[in-house]
């Protein structure tokens, strides 16, 4: 079976590692191809080792000749799993999986996307597949279509610090308890939310990663009086974050949250917030959950200041991470496909 996953591009992102991994766990059983519609980024240049294919659509009003040459290489594939929705995906003969990764990942003009008849229509040729039951409701609210869900996954024995704890903390210069947040600064991340948890705690907050958000949030740090550090965008991530004492993300609707997952997997208990939508399904613990602020301060607090209870807690989401293996998903995944191909 020669399966073709199908990607926006391949620059930096969740969505990205998570295909590129996925490919590698059914590379064991499976011939896999990797395609982008804009052959890019340093994610493209991974796929290198797989067959690998840019397929130059760019935006929707791609040249014909290059949406035709799609079709055709596409067409080619056993079954073709969809990452993202294009129109050109509309017409092609090889049967079809599509995972909607959320409005985060999927989607470029993500509001409009939904007026659309071609995606409902593309649905409708597809086996649709969410990586929640948060994104499945979402999906079928917006759609009507009601998908399968098949939780994302990591090779977990890779996720680990090539630096001790304590290595780390003296490097940072940190002599007191800290609490970690990466990802990209956007609004929808709402790092705001952390930064006034932190509010006369003496808890700094060590920020990884980049994005159009940051120099407000280091002003609104500095108006605050909380102590945080912005590290930029980084290639320790484990390191720094298996030095935190706890790992917070208090995104609004993630559909999933690989960075929380990643966290787990190093031991280090993450905090969500109420309304983060899947990451409640993969943290599974009402007591790492904060509906507010304030209630995001007491949960800090609570596990940076008792040891015995952060090592506790470290136990139970490092067990719990065990559950999004990647072999897991490609396992669910490749069953999806050879019901697509049986009919």
């Amino acid at each position: 079976m020669l399966v073709g996953h199908v990607l926006y591009s391949g620059r930096l992102g969740g969505l990205e590692k998570l295909v590129l991994e996925l490919a590698e766990a059914q590379s064991e059983a499976l011939d896999v191809a990797l395609c982008f519609g804009v052959g890019e980024g340093p994610f493209w240049e991974r796929a290198q080792s797989f067959l690998a294919y840019d397929l130059k659509l760019g935006g929707w009003l791609a040249n014909p000749l290059r949406v035709a040459a799609a079709r055709r290489l596409l067409g080619g594939f056993s079954v073709v799993h969809y990452h993202y929705f294009h129109p050109a995906f509309l017409k092609v003969r090889a049967p079809g999986v599509f995972t909607f990764h959320g409005p985060l990942g999927s989607f470029r003009g993500f509001k409009r996307l939904w007026t659309l008849p071609k995606f409902k229509k593309f649905l409708e040729r597809v086996r649709p597949v969410a990586v929640s039951r948060f994104a499945a409701r979402l999906l079928e609210e917006r759609t009507g279509v009601k998908p399968l869900v098949v939780y994302n996954g990591l090779f977990l024995e890779r996720v680990k610090p090539k630096r001790s704890p304590g290595e780390v903390r003296r490097e940072l210069g940190l002599r007191g308890p800290a609490v970690g947040f990466a990802g990209h600064l956007t609004p929808v991340k709402r790092v705001e939310l952390l930064l006034r948890a932190l509010r006369g705690t003496g808890v700094k907050a060590l920020v990884i990663g980049e994005g159009p958000e940051r120099g407000r949030l280091e002003a609104l740090a500095r108006e605050l009086g909380v102590e945080a550090a912005f590290l930029g965008a980084r290639d320790d991530v484990y390191d720094l974050v298996a030095a935190c004492d706890a790992f917070v993300m208090p995104t609004r609707g993630e559909t999933f949250g690989l960075a929380a997952l990643e966290a787990m997997a190093l031991g280090v208990p993450p905090l969500v917030m109420a309304d983060g939508g899947g990451l409640l399904e993969l943290v599974g613990y009402p007591e790492l959950v904060a509906r507010d602020a304030d209630e995001l301060r007491e949960k800090i607090l609570w596990l940076v200041e008792d040891p015995e209870e952060r090592e506790y807690w470290s136990g139970l989401v490092r067990e719990r991470a065990l559950g999004f293996h990647i072999v897991k998903t490609a396992k669910a995944y490749e069953a999806l496909y050879r019901e697509v191909l049986s009919g």
